[in-house]
């Protein structure tokens, strides 16, 4: 049955028995093994209001820095530039799918069947682990930076090595969702509890899988910024010229480590104390959104030149265009040493 027939003709005009006449157009489409029963209006509108309000501050704040880091290209070194654009292009195409997808069924009630809603909400997965993938990558660049100068330079010395930690993350976040769902492990959001789930699925050695990755990686991230802290504290020689922003850039990750840890945490644990009521889908949309805000708010709040643009862009009303001036403050260096060579390496641009 296709959920794209006439409602108009078919449906009432008052907007709650609208809202309930769309749900029931379709619920022969539905899986049984999600629910029976609708949830009212005042639920629907209990979780989307919330969804869509936060959707719509993490795609201004994402839209944002995009536009700052376009303009303002001596902002970041190169590199670790073209990781956060990444970054950014993940967090807009995840928030994208509660534009389209979730919040279509939650305002409206909309009944999208199989395999069409599979199709559209499986983004949400593959663009979630990007986003995660991303900032391990980032780690995993900045570690080898303080702990790998040579080969770090060597990598981004030669086109064919250059971009690996910028396209690896993409390339395992498409695979893994595509191979998840030709087994039969797949997300949608299910109209009665009003939450992405995997519920009705098949997931095999993913449903561990997943569980494992979303404690391991961003646990894996904080144990690479927490060896970098300890190299430079240990370092005597880094420590006399280490600067205050170089401390300020290992915080603004380490913060961004833990808010992914406890989005996965809660993502993981919540369906299970909570099972099926309204707050438990509330909180784990509302976390995982929260999720693609990290990075924009923390550049924000730690760099002073992301800071200055920002409030610039504000004033404007974020649309209007205006003329970021460029700012003189000093990127800020950290001292790299090895036995036979001495080189300083970019930490935050």
């Amino acid at each position: 049955m296709s959920w794209s027939s006439s409602l108009v003709e078919t449906c009432p005009s008052d907007f709650n028995s609208f809202v309930h006449c769309i749900s029931m157009q379709n619920v022969s489409s539905v899986p049984q093994c999600l629910g029976s029963v609708y949830p009212s209006l005042e639920t629907r509108l209990f979780v989307g209001i919330p969804v869509l309000v936060l959707s719509s501050i993490s795609t201004l704040l994402n839209l944002t820095l995009f536009r700052i880091l376009l303009f303002q290209k001596s902002f970041l070194d190169a590199n670790f530039r073209r990781h956060v654009i990444s970054l950014i292009i993940s967090c807009l195409g995840y928030i994208s799918v509660n534009f389209y997808c979730f919040l279509p069924i939650v305002l409206f009630g909309l009944v999208i069947p199989d395999p069409w809603l599979i199709i559209l909400a499986s983004p949400n997965s593959s663009f979630f682990q990007t986003i995660q993938y991303s900032n391990v990558a980032i780690a995993i660049d900045r570690f080898m930076i303080f702990c790998s100068p040579k080969i770090h330079k060597s990598m981004l010395s030669h086109p064919s090595t250059r971009y690996i930690l910028l396209i690896l993350p993409w390339f395992f976040s498409t695979f893994i969702v595509i191979h998840s769902s030709v087994i039969g492990y797949y997300k949608r959001v299910n109209p009665y509890t009003l939450k992405y789930t995997y519920e009705c699925t098949k997931g095999g050695i993913y449903e561990s899988l997943l569980f494992i990755f979303g404690f391991l990686w961003p646990s894996f991230m904080f144990s690479l910024y927490l060896i970098i802290f300890i190299l430079i504290c240990v370092r005597k020689s880094a420590l006399s010229m280490m600067k205050r922003s170089d401390l300020l850039f290992i915080l603004q990750f380490f913060i961004i480590s833990m808010l992914q840890l406890f989005s996965s945490l809660f993502f993981n644990f919540a369906p299970k104390v909570m099972g099926g009521s309204q707050w438990a889908g509330l909180l784990m949309t509302f976390f995982s959104t929260l999720n693609s805000m990290n990075n924009p708010i923390v550049m924000i709040i730690f760099q002073p030149r992301v800071r200055v643009s920002f409030i610039t862009i504000a004033r404007a009303g974020f649309i209007r265009p205006v003329k970021l001036r460029r700012m003189t403050i000093n990127t800020p260096m950290t001292d790299v040493r090895s036995r036979n060579f001495r080189t300083r390496a970019s930490v935050i641009g």
